[in-house]
C-alpha cells in the first residue's frame, strides 16, 4: 500500500499515512473505498498510533462526523474482533469505551466522538465516515 499522490486530509504517523473521509457509507463500502485507492481501513494496533488518530480527529473534527469506521470486524457474534489485514491474530492493544463492546451482533468497529474517540462495536450497515491507512 502506498499513499496516493493526490492525498488530501492526510496525516502521517510512524510508517503509516491516514486519510479521513467525511462521506457517510456502510462498513463494507468504506473497506472497498480504501482498497480502491491502495489502502485499508485504519488498524490502530498500538497506543501511540491510536492516540495520534484520536488527537487528529479531536483537532480536526467539525461535528460533521460523530463516528468513523476502523478496520476491525467480527465474522460471527461469538468471535472477538480482528483487523482486516491480520484476521488470525488476537489484538494486543484495545481502546474500547466503557461497557464496549456492548452487542454481540454488532460486527464492525467504530471510533466515536461521544466517548473521546474510543472504540465501540457498531452495526456494519450504519452509515459513518471512515479512515483509510496507507503504508509509507
Amino acid at each position: 500500500m502506498t499513499v496516493p499522490p493526490s492525498c488530501t486530509n492526510c496525516y502521517s504517523y510512524a510508517t503509516s499515512t491516514y486519510t479521513v473521509f467525511e462521506d457517510q457509507v456502510d462498513w463494507k463500502t468504506a473497506r472497498d473505498n480504501c482498497y480502491s485507492i491502495g489502502g485499508k481501513l485504519a488498524e490502530l494496533e498500538t497506543k501511540g498510533e491510536n492516540d495520534f488518530i484520536k488527537n487528529t480527529l479531536t483537532v480536526r473534527n467539525s461535528s460533521a462526523a460523530d463516528a468513523y469506521f476502523l478496520g476491525g470486524y467480527k465474522l460471527n457474534p461469538s468471535d472477538g474482533f480482528r483487523w482486516i489485514s491480520t484476521p488470525s491474530q488476537s489484538w494486543t492493544f484495545k481502546d474500547f469505551g466503557t461497557d464496549e463492546p456492548s452487542n454481540p451482533t454488532e460486527m464492525c468497529l467504530g471510533s466515536f466522538l461521544s466517548i473521546g474517540f474510543q472504540w465501540a462495536d457498531v452495526p456494519c450497515d450504519w452509515l459513518r465516515s471512515y479512515i483509510c491507512e496507507f503504508s509509507d
